[in-house]
C-alpha cells in the first residue's frame, strides 16, 4: 500500500494541466481541372492558407506566473480515418501569436506529422493565436477517387 501512495504523491507533483483551443477543419477538393495538361498529374503538393488554424495555449488554472513563465511543449500527430499510405501530411507554425513575455522554439519549418507524437515546437508563456498551416504532398492521379480524412491532434505539455 506504501508503493501506491508514493505513485499518487509523484504523478500529482509531476502533471500539470493547461488549456488548448484549436479552430479549423480545412479541406481541398481536387477537380480535373487542377491537372496541368493530358499526360501530367497534380501539383506535387497543395498547401492550406497560412492561417489556417489558430491554436491557443494557456495554463489552467489562471495564474500569472504561468502566463509569463510557463514553458510548454507542442506535439502533434495524426489519427487517420480514410487516409492513403501515399500521402504525406506537414505543418508549420506561421505565426508567434499574441502574448506577453516569452518566446518560441521550432515550427517554423515543415514538420512531418506521423501516426505517432513527435514534439513540434516549444514556448514560454501564455500563446493566443498561434496561426499553422498544412501541406499534403503525393497526391497523384494513380491514387484511388475517395474522399481521404484525417483527425490532426495537438498535445501540450506543461513542464
Amino acid at each position: 500500500m506504501r508503493y501506491a501512495v508514493f505513485l499518487i504523491v509523484l504523478f500529482s507533483s509531476v502533471v500539470r494541466s493547461q488549456e488548448v483551443k484549436v479552430s479549423s477543419g480545412w479541406y481541398k477538393v481536387m477537380k480535373v481541372s487542377d491537372i496541368y495538361g493530358a499526360g501530367n498529374d497534380y501539383p506535387e503538393y497543395v498547401e492550406s492558407r497560412r492561417k489556417e488554424t489558430k491554436l491557443h495555449i494557456k495554463a489552467f488554472p489562471k495564474s500569472k506566473q504561468k502566463d509569463l513563465y510557463g514553458s510548454f511543449s507542442v506535439f502533434v500527430h495524426q489519427e487517420p480515418v480514410n487516409w492513403h499510405a501515399s500521402l504525406e501530411l506537414s505543418v508549420r507554425r506561421t505565426s508567434k501569436g499574441k502574448g506577453k513575455k516569452g518566446g518560441m522554439h521550432g515550427g517554423d519549418n515543415w514538420h512531418q506529422i506521423h501516426r505517432f507524437s513527435s514534439r513540434f515546437f516549444k514556448l514560454v508563456g501564455k500563446k493566443d493565436g498561434v496561426d499553422l498551416q498544412y501541406r499534403i504532398k503525393g497526391l497523384s492521379v494513380l491514387l484511388p477517387v475517395d474522399t481521404y480524412t484525417t483527425e490532426i491532434v495537438f498535445t501540450v505539455l506543461n513542464l
